[in-house]
């Protein structure tokens, strides 16, 4: 009997590990999985070998390095599908983006400069891992905190009150509005709960990181691409690799329209892929692509980097990189200040609301012990 106990006790606790290593997880093993895949390219690009052929061919090893999902992918290549193809029908594989980058370097017939370009797609495996470790850390904080308060409301705080009923005790105002709230959360239970699941799910959905955006109308899911592309370090991620996949495409000398629209998909936005749209419908007009790139960035920063490039006389890429690289470092910091800041106030704000429920329950003890004495 106590064996089944303790495994009834374990076996939730092992899956709620599970669910939270998965989700945490499940964008740096995309990632790793694209830099492995990059490293494949580039060496069957420089080894003059076919890509498709050589990810078939190490499909057949045991170890599989591309993951479980590789064998899928080498099947719909046997069946005469495209590399880009084969990503496209098996979702989750690699990132949207660099599946649009990969169909991009396919339709540019140079693989390699994508290769590059990718490249600098993929944050750093370390600090998205250091990034995953602190957000898994932060929530089973938050979790544990909550827990406790919530087992204080539900169990302990009416167990309170019963005895502070029964002395005819004067309660704080603190402790009266402990006990309101308690007796609220316990009538209202499974609207309580319901709530905090609905406002979880928001919160996926605005971040665009929820899989709810594939069956959600367009109108409703553009709304998460308007609220990330507000977001500074998200934008500036977005225009570096917009530009850097426009800057390979025109240096193997493809039209500016189609460049442009290719490098937009790129940039895994919609609400910024229908500003590269219309920057195209110009283009199409005769409008130069400097002025073009003006409806890209209102900022006005891609359009004056894109200039300068043109005037150098050299490849877009290399005038560009330094650029990009700038990009990257400026995102990296805003995003850090940001989480920095917001799980500094959710820890004090978990900290101060146990503070305030052990403080309710335990300061009518403690005037109860002063009159005693």
């Amino acid at each position: 009997m106590w064996d089944f106990m303790m495994i009834l006790v374990y076996v939730p606790i092992v899956l709620i590990w599970y669910v939270i290593h998965h989700r945490f997880t499940r964008s740096l093993r995309q990632r790793m999985r694209a830099l492995l895949l990059l490293d494949i390219l580039e060496a069957s690009v420089e080894a003059g070998k076919n890509v498709e052929q050589v990810i078939v061919d190490l499909s057949k090893n045991e170890d599989r390095p591309l993951g479980d999902k590789h064998t899928k992918l080498a099947s719909y290549i046997e069946a005469g599908h495209s590399l880009s193809s084969a990503l496209s029908k098996v979702p989750g594989f690699l990132p949207q983006q660099i599946c649009d980058a990969l169909s991009a370097g396919e339709k540019a017939k140079d693989m390699n400069r994508i290769v590059k370009a990718c490249r600098n797609m993929i944050t750093d495996a370390y600090s998205q891992s250091r990034g995953t470790v602190n957000r898994t850390v932060l929530t089973m904080i938050s979790l544990v905190c909550l827990t406790a308060a919530g087992y204080l409301v539900v169990f302990i705080v009416p167990q309170y009150a019963k005895i502070f009923v029964e002395l005819e005790l004067s309660l704080p105002k603190s402790t009266q509005a402990l006990i309101v709230f308690s007796n609220t959360v316990r009538t209202h239970a499974i609207f309580s709960f319901s709530m905090m699941v609905i406002l979880y799910l928001i919160s996926r959905i605005l971040s665009g990181k929820s899989r709810l955006l594939r069956f959600l109308p367009m109108r409703i899911a553009s709304i998460s691409d308007r609220i990330s592309i507000a977001i500074p370090w998200r934008r500036n991620n977005m225009i570096r690799d917009f530009s850097a996949v426009l800057s390979t495409l025109l240096d193997v000398e493809m039209p500016e329209q189609e460049a442009v629209l290719l490098a937009g998909k790129c940039a895994g936005n919609s609400i910024f892929f229908e500003r590269t749209q219309s920057a195209a419908e110009l283009l199409a007009e005769g409008t130069c692509l400097v002025k073009a790139l003006a409806l890209v960035d209102p900022a006005g920063e891609l359009k004056w980097r894109m200039k300068n490039a043109t005037r150098q006389g050299c490849d877009f890429s290399a005038a560009l990189n330094g650029w990009h690289q700038a990009l990257e470092a400026r995102s990296v910091y805003q995003k850090n200040i940001v989480i920095d800041v917001a799980g500094t106030s959710m820890i004090v704000a978990i900290g101060l609301g146990v503070a305030f429920i052990a403080m309710a329950c335990f300061l009518p003890i403690f005037w109860l012990l002063s009159a005693i004495t």
